[in-house]
């Protein structure tokens, strides 16, 4: 099932290896909440060179796998751009947040330097 949503809300969650997990557990997860109440995805992040499961739909949420060193990078986009999108693509299983277009050269006041004025 495609998917085509804004992102409203998140969550991340930090967890300890597991025992026994084979070092197979998800340490980096990241949960993205919709305007609509369906809308739920989780964002796994294995180690880069670990095998990634296909993407899929489970019938109540979107699962996308993505590469740890991928983690940093999500997280910055969710926590400073506004808005965010998650696409979901099911005929190729491809998974991707996405800003909105943004005009060229404009950047945040909060990185202005003091000496360009």
């Amino acid at each position: 099932m495609d998917a085509h949503f804004k992102i409203e809300r998140y969550a991340v969650y930090l967890r300890s290896p597991s025992l026994g997990s084979g070092g197979n557990a998800v340490p980096h997860i990241i949960l993205l909440l919709g305007p609509d109440q369906g809308q739920r995805a989780y964002l796994y992040f294995l180690n880069n060179m670990q095998q990634k499961p296909a993407n899929r739909f489970t019938g109540a949420y979107w699962v996308g796998y993505f590469n740890r060193s991928q983690y940093g990078d999500i997280l910055d986009l969710l926590r400073n751009e506004m808005p965010v999108y998650f696409h979901y693509n099911d005929a190729i299983g491809h998974a991707q947040l996405q800003t909105a277009l943004e005009t060229a050269g404009v950047g945040d006041e909060d990185y202005a330097s003091p000496h360009d004025e």
